[in-house]
Order: structure tokens, then C-alpha cells, then sequence
């Protein structure tokens, strides 16, 4: 029989205190998620990721998604879809927010199978 790996997230554990709290709930050679938590009005500057896509799904707040200059307002249960390369950040919203975020580690010139 197969058994599912059950986390349960604390985020008072993981860097209490500081304006982002993020867990790296899961990694493997391919595939990361994170959960995190970031204050009212943070701001992460735009940045790419050139390794492949990255998902954020928004669990609770506001946060206004920059993705190559173009801004996105995302509430809780939208999902961003970011493509690979793509310069990305974000600000958090007055409430701030938690969210997923998930990347693909494909590498340079690599293609996911299917």
C-alpha cells in the first residue's frame, strides 16, 4: 500500500517575526512548494526565474502580482501561472497574504516529460 507524506505547516516555527514567513513544505529534482506569509505592504522587487514556471495560488489577503511589467490583482482561490523566465514579484495587500508557491526546477534547456 502507497501512503500520502502529511505536513502540517506551523508557521510560528519558520522565521517568526520577519515580514515574509515562508516553509518549504516540499522539494524533490523537479518540483518545490512553499506556503508563505507576508505582511501588509512588503514588497518583493520583480526578479526572473528562468528554471521553469512558477504557480502561486492565494489562500488569503490581496497581492498585486507583477509579471514583466504588467500588474495582477489576486484574491484568495486565484491561481498565477507564471511562465518560465518571466520577471515576476509582488506586493502584498493591506491585509497582507499567505499563498502556495510552486516551482519547476527543469534547468537550462530542459523539457518536462509527459
Amino acid at each position: 500500500m502507497v501512503r500520502p507524506t502529511i505536513i502540517t505547516w506551523d508557521p510560528g516555527a519558520s522565521n517568526a517575526g520577519d515580514p515574509v514567513q515562508r516553509t518549504e513544505m516540499y522539494r524533490n529534482q523537479v518540483l518545490d512548494l512553499n506556503l508563505v506569509r507576508v505582511n501588509p505592504g512588503f514588497r518583493k522587487p520583480a526578479h526572473p526565474f528562468t528554471e521553469g514556471d512558477s504557480l502561486m495560488l492565494i489562500l488569503a489577503g490581496e497581492l498585486k502580482l507583477q509579471v514583466d511589467g504588467e500588474e495582477y490583482v489576486l484574491r484568495p482561490m486565484q491561481l498565477a501561472v507564471i511562465p518560465r523566465g518571466a520577471a515576476r514579484g509582488f506586493e502584498a495587500g493591506p491585509q497582507g497574504a499567505m499563498f502556495a508557491a510552486s516551482h519547476l526546477h527543469l534547468g537550462d534547456g530542459a523539457v518536462p516529460r509527459s
